[in-house]
């Protein structure tokens, strides 16, 4: 009986681990432009870490095989930093095409037209967006000349606006300082309290500081008017299984799941719920998923080995292990050494 304690234990550690190796994944690391995107995520990631113009090649290269409407709506948003508004308003618009009711993309498309000078195309976005009650739409005015920028200008005493202290925020975040980078926030939703961006980041530094609590309140907010934002329905999904809120995190990740069914980090995450909630058959079934989308993702070979082991299944284990082992993932190795 202590020996079988003891190796669910390491079990459930091994899991652990990779799970947040994965999200750790999901949330940080970048990847170069020239690479031919496999992900979404791969994708994602160059967004997050602010290669806008390297997400861009990313999904150009992404969307000639997958053409979601996710992948446009990110698209649209990397065009929209770099300021190529007109690919931007393309993305937008093939995204509305196939989501008429995204109030948060009316909003959107509203500014790249206002940025145009085609102020008539952008009432009418931001008629749409108050039809849905999205606030900031309601109260958004236009500027009255064609090129010019409306919405908020307000700065602080300091001359800062609340995009530049978001901009900041995401520098801090970088740097692993998510102590400013909160301060930096707390700023920026003094001057503009609808600021999507900055209760995504500071959601995140929360998070990162184990202040969960107000990492789920800020994932919140954004999610009451906005359900479907991926980032927040991911990040949320990261707060709950800190927590262990293990159903929480499953619905979250059901979310993403069904707007974006190829995202393999999301997929490797669930087999580790499922694992963790002792669904080992379905917790199977995601790893196999992951690895039919990226034959050369190491940690769903060593999560599926320590399945197979909870599963009595030695020999697929240590084929798995050993696999893991051969794609640089050192516990791989050790796993694969014990069998």
């Amino acid at each position: 009986m202590a020996a079988d304690t003891k190796k669910k234990k390491r079990q459930l550690a091994i899991l652990t681990m990779i799970a947040v190796i994965s999200i750790s994944t999901f949330l940080y690391i970048s990847f170069k432009p020239s690479e031919k995107a496999k992900s979404y995520e791969e994708c994602k990631n160059l967004f997050d870490t602010g290669d806008f113009t390297g997400c861009v090649t990313c999904l150009d290269n992404y969307i000639q095989t997958n053409p979601e409407s996710q992948a446009y709506l990110m698209r649209g948003d990397a065009n929209e930093k770099i300021k190529n508004y007109e690919a931007a308003l393309n993305d937008y618009t093939e995204f509305l095409n196939k989501n008429k009711s995204s109030h948060e993309v009316y909003f959107k498309r509203a500014l790249v037209y206002e940025k145009l000078g085609r102020l008539d195309e952008a009432q009418n976005d931001l008629n749409i967006s108050c039809m849905y009650e999205y606030a900031k739409a309601c109260n958004y005015e236009l500027a009255k000349k064609s090129g010019g920028s409306g919405g908020s200008t307000v700065t602080d005493e300091t001359g800062h606006s609340a995009t530049d202290w978001v901009t900041a925020a995401g520098d801090y975040i970088k740097a692993e300082n998510y102590s400013d980078a909160v301060v930096a926030l707390n700023a920026a939703l003094t001057l503009d309290p609808n600021q999507t961006d900055a209760y995504l980041f500071r959601g995140l530094s929360f998070s990162n500081l184990g202040r969960y609590d107000e990492a789920l309140a800020d994932y919140n907010k954004v999610l009451t008017t906005d359900p479907n934002n991926l980032k927040a329905l991911n990040n949320r999904g990261v707060v709950y299984w800190k927590l262990e809120r293990y159903d929480e995190a499953m619905n979250d990740y059901k979310t993403i799941l069904s707007l974006n069914p190829n995202d393999y980090i999301v997929l490797n995450n669930r087999g580790v719920l499922n694992f963790q909630m002792e669904n080992f058959e379905a917790a199977r079934k995601d790893f196999d998923r992951v690895i039919s989308l990226k034959p050369d993702f190491a940690p769903a070979y060593l999560n599926r080995g320590v399945n197979f082991s909870k599963m009595n299944d030695t020999t697929s284990a240590k084929r798995d292990f050993t696999k893991a082992c051969e794609l640089q993932l050192k516990l791989g190795c050790t796993e694969a050494d014990k069998l």
